[in-house]
């Protein structure tokens, strides 16, 4: 076979699979479009012991909930955090306080509206002693969280508040 016949039976190729990922995507697109019912099955071969975030201490119910949660930031390919439903964050005071904006139109599976509020009533609940959540240190640079976590304060008195962003007020303590 000659150099000019080996080119010849690339560009061939090449424009066959060029072809049939143009026709795979617009199949699938179409295919999408069209659904009115999405299921994803997900097998597990060890039990799942949680699904509560405030209490996961396993790998098998961790991975799951990544799977079919979200949340602020994700990892990309390269295990960096990149924005999830986050859309901007905003760093001030000495690197104290953060302002996390929020995707808008966010909804959780029931419909409802995700709100910077379930991001704060979530932290506070990991924090108090009685949800007995064994990762309270992830919280620990966040003001007052040592102390909620110890029962010392209440969760209401964690630095985070919510409003239309989720600003977290971020105090080694």
């Amino acid at each position: 076979m000659s150099l000019l016949d080996h080119k010849k039976a690339l560009a061939v190729c090449g424009g066959i699979i060029l072809i049939g990922g143009i026709f795979a995507v617009t199949a699938h697109s179409k295919s999408t479009k069209t659904a009115t019912a999405q299921h994803l099955n997900l097998y597990e071969t060890a039990t799942i012991a949680s699904l509560d975030t405030a209490k996961i201490t396993d790998s098998v119910s961790s991975n799951t909930l990544s799977q079919v949660g979200e949340g602020l930031y994700r990892l990309d390919a390269n295990s960096q955090a990149e924005n999830a439903l986050a859309t901007k964050t905003t760093v001030t005071n000495d690197g104290h306080t953060y302002t996390i904006k929020l995707k808008p139109n966010t909804k959780w599976s029931n419909g409802q509206p995700v709100t910077a509020q379930d991001f704060v009533y979530s932290w506070e609940r990991t924090l108090n002693p009685k949800s007995k959540s064994e990762f309270t240190y992830q919280f620990a640079n966040i003001k007052n969280a040592t102390a909620i976590a110890a029962g010392k304060k209440a969760p209401s008195t964690l630095g985070v508040k919510s409003s239309r962003q989720v600003s977290t007020q971020n105090y080694v303590e």
